[in-house]
């Protein structure tokens, strides 16, 4: 009898687990590309997509309770800042149902605000000015933009976070050319552009999932204090 007492609550307690495990949020990787033709104007203030357009890229690969989010899914995108700042920023479709991308918050940038006017790689990334969240970095010849960014998505078990980057390449510009623009309240265009994001899940247990934990511990325990009291 003790047993099975014992056998059971390791039973209780791994379904509880796995039952959890079932429950699992938003988890995987988010890989951006923009639409066809479609790219991106960005100023010192303000990243505008063009259509508001935007694909899901090779290797991407979230699984969520509405089904799998895989490469070439066409969604929407909001410009940047996001008006009103409580709707999503991006959405695709997942089957009949919609996966909602907010977003929490963008950067930061680096604190060299010291932009190199050379296409070195060695040099280093500097940022527009302090607090600017924009990463501009020299590379053979051009300057990379990058905008860290991170959120929250949720599906029908709940939210998870993503966090990642967008870039853009501008060929024939140093990080002082674009740093000098931005400056004067000017703008750069680009037809492609990138994202990669992450996406982890905390997974919360269920009312039900604690209970089967409780239950099988718990039979555990009484095994265990009936032995040691012998």
């Amino acid at each position: 009898m003790k047993k099975f007492v014992l056998v059971l609550g390791f039973l209780i307690v791994n379904l509880g687990i796995l039952s959890n495990q079932a429950l699992a949020n938003p988890v995987g990787i988010l890989n951006l590309a923009n639409c066809g033709g479609l790219g991106v104007t960005v100023t010192n203030t303000t990243v505008v997509f063009a259509g508001n357009c935007i694909q899901t890229g090779a290797g991407t690969s979230v699984t969520t309770s509405f089904g799998l989010l895989a490469p070439a899914v066409t969604g929407t995108i909001a410009n940047l800042p996001v008006t009103p700042p409580t709707s999503p920023f991006m959405s695709f479709p997942v089957g009949v149902n919609t996966l909602n991308f907010f977003l929490s918050g963008i950067g930061p940038g680096v604190i060299n605000t010291i932009c190199p006017g050379t296409f070195n790689p060695n040099d280093p990334a500097c940022s527009v000015f302090a607090g600017s969240p924009f990463i501009l970095t020299p590379g053979a010849g051009g300057t990379t933009v990058r905008l860290d960014a991170h959120g929250t998505v949720s599906d029908a078990n709940g939210p998870s976070n993503w966090n990642g980057s967008f870039s853009a390449n501008f060929a024939n510009m140093t990080p002082l050319d674009v740093r000098n623009l931005f400056v004067s309240a000017g703008s750069l265009s680009s037809t492609t552009y990138a994202g990669s994001f992450g996406i982890t899940a905390t997974p919360v247990p269920e009312p039900v999932t604690l209970s089967m934990l409780g239950l099988g511990l718990l039979g555990i325990a009484l095994v265990s204090r009936r032995n040691s009291c012998k």
